[in-house]
Protein backbone atom coordinates (compact mmCIF):
# COMPACT_ATOMS: atom_id res chain seq x y z
CA UNK A 1 0.00 0.00 0.00
CA UNK A 2 2.64 2.50 0.98
CA UNK A 3 5.33 1.04 -1.28
CA UNK A 4 5.67 4.29 -3.18
CA UNK A 5 7.07 6.19 -0.19
CA UNK A 6 10.83 6.80 -0.01
CA UNK A 7 12.95 4.78 2.39
CA UNK A 8 13.61 7.84 4.55
CA UNK A 9 9.91 7.84 5.42
CA UNK A 10 9.22 4.08 5.40
CA UNK A 11 12.01 3.15 7.81
CA UNK A 12 11.06 5.53 10.66
CA UNK A 13 7.39 4.66 10.09
CA UNK A 14 8.13 0.94 10.47
CA UNK A 15 10.30 1.46 13.55
CA UNK A 16 7.78 3.68 15.34
CA UNK A 17 4.74 1.55 14.52
CA UNK A 18 6.50 -1.69 15.49
CA UNK A 19 7.56 -0.17 18.81
CA UNK A 20 3.99 0.99 19.47
CA UNK A 21 2.65 -2.44 18.55
CA UNK A 22 5.14 -4.08 20.92
CA UNK A 23 4.33 -1.66 23.74
CA UNK A 24 0.59 -2.26 23.39
CA UNK A 25 0.67 -6.06 23.35
CA UNK A 26 3.52 -6.35 25.89
CA UNK A 27 1.64 -4.17 28.36
CA UNK A 28 -1.42 -6.43 28.06
CA UNK A 29 0.73 -9.53 28.57
CA UNK A 30 2.50 -8.02 31.58
CA UNK A 31 -0.75 -6.88 33.22
CA UNK A 32 -2.34 -10.30 32.70
CA UNK A 33 0.80 -12.01 33.99
CA UNK A 34 0.73 -9.85 37.13
CA UNK A 35 -2.91 -10.80 37.68
CA UNK A 36 -1.91 -14.46 37.45
CA UNK A 37 0.90 -13.85 39.91
CA UNK A 38 -0.99 -11.75 42.47
CA UNK A 39 -4.36 -13.51 42.57
CA UNK A 40 -3.75 -17.10 43.64
CA UNK A 41 -7.21 -18.34 42.61
CA UNK A 42 -7.37 -16.57 39.27
CA UNK A 43 -8.58 -18.71 36.35
CA UNK A 44 -5.03 -19.56 35.30
CA UNK A 45 -5.87 -21.53 32.15
CA UNK A 46 -8.19 -18.81 30.87
CA UNK A 47 -5.55 -16.14 31.55
CA UNK A 48 -2.89 -18.23 29.80
CA UNK A 49 -5.14 -18.59 26.75
CA UNK A 50 -5.72 -14.84 26.84
CA UNK A 51 -1.97 -14.18 26.96
CA UNK A 52 -1.50 -16.53 23.99
CA UNK A 53 -4.12 -14.50 22.11
CA UNK A 54 -2.12 -11.37 22.91
CA UNK A 55 0.99 -13.00 21.43
CA UNK A 56 -1.02 -13.89 18.34
CA UNK A 57 -2.25 -10.30 18.08
CA UNK A 58 1.32 -9.06 18.37
CA UNK A 59 2.47 -11.32 15.54
CA UNK A 60 -0.46 -10.45 13.29
CA UNK A 61 0.02 -6.74 14.01
CA UNK A 62 3.73 -6.93 13.17
CA UNK A 63 3.09 -8.74 9.91
CA UNK A 64 0.28 -6.34 8.94
CA UNK A 65 2.46 -3.30 9.67
CA UNK A 66 5.33 -4.75 7.63
CA UNK A 67 3.02 -5.59 4.75
CA UNK A 68 1.86 -1.97 4.61
CA UNK A 69 5.23 -0.82 3.36
CA UNK A 70 6.77 -3.99 1.89
CA UNK A 71 5.74 -6.56 -0.67
CA UNK A 72 5.90 -9.66 1.52
CA UNK A 73 5.39 -13.22 0.37
CA UNK A 74 5.30 -16.30 2.56
CA UNK A 75 6.85 -19.52 1.34
CA UNK A 76 5.59 -22.05 3.88
CA UNK A 77 6.27 -25.74 3.40
CA UNK A 78 4.80 -28.13 5.94
CA UNK A 79 5.27 -31.88 5.82
CA UNK A 80 2.24 -33.50 7.43
CA UNK A 81 -0.48 -32.00 9.57
CA UNK A 82 -0.20 -29.40 12.31
CA UNK A 83 -2.43 -29.69 15.37
CA UNK A 84 -3.34 -27.04 17.92
CA UNK A 85 -2.89 -29.50 20.78
CA UNK A 86 0.50 -30.83 19.63
CA UNK A 87 4.01 -29.78 20.60
CA UNK A 88 6.53 -28.63 18.03
CA UNK A 89 10.18 -27.70 17.96
CA UNK A 90 10.73 -24.67 15.75
CA UNK A 91 14.27 -23.72 14.89
CA UNK A 92 14.92 -20.29 13.41
CA UNK A 93 18.03 -19.53 11.42
CA UNK A 94 18.14 -15.93 12.67
CA UNK A 95 18.77 -14.25 9.35
CA UNK A 96 16.95 -11.17 10.57
CA UNK A 97 15.34 -9.56 13.59
CA UNK A 98 11.92 -10.69 12.33
CA UNK A 99 12.06 -14.25 13.71
CA UNK A 100 9.90 -13.78 16.80
CA UNK A 101 7.35 -11.57 15.04
CA UNK A 102 6.93 -13.87 12.07
CA UNK A 103 6.86 -17.03 14.19
CA UNK A 104 4.14 -15.49 16.37
CA UNK A 105 2.10 -14.77 13.24
CA UNK A 106 2.76 -18.18 11.67
CA UNK A 107 1.83 -20.13 14.81
CA UNK A 108 -1.39 -18.22 15.38
CA UNK A 109 -4.27 -20.61 14.87
CA UNK A 110 -2.03 -23.45 13.65
CA UNK A 111 -0.13 -24.65 16.69
CA UNK A 112 0.20 -23.64 20.37
CA UNK A 113 1.85 -20.30 21.11
CA UNK A 114 5.62 -20.60 20.75
CA UNK A 115 8.00 -20.41 23.69
CA UNK A 116 11.42 -18.94 23.08
CA UNK A 117 14.80 -19.94 24.47
CA UNK A 118 17.34 -17.14 24.44
CA UNK A 119 20.80 -18.55 24.08
CA UNK A 120 22.65 -16.12 26.32
CA UNK A 121 21.84 -13.28 28.60
CA UNK A 122 24.24 -10.97 30.43
CA UNK A 123 25.11 -13.69 32.97
CA UNK A 124 25.87 -16.28 30.28
CA UNK A 125 22.83 -18.43 31.18
CA UNK A 126 20.02 -19.67 28.99
CA UNK A 127 16.67 -18.06 29.59
CA UNK A 128 13.12 -19.17 28.74
CA UNK A 129 10.80 -16.43 27.54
Amino acid sequence: MLYFLPTLIIYPFNVVTQILNLMFWASLIIITGLIKLIIPYAPRHALTRLMNLYLSGFGKGCFWLLSLTNRLEWDIKIDGQLHKDGWYLIMANHLSWLDIMLLADFCSGRIPAPKFLLNRNSSGCRLWV
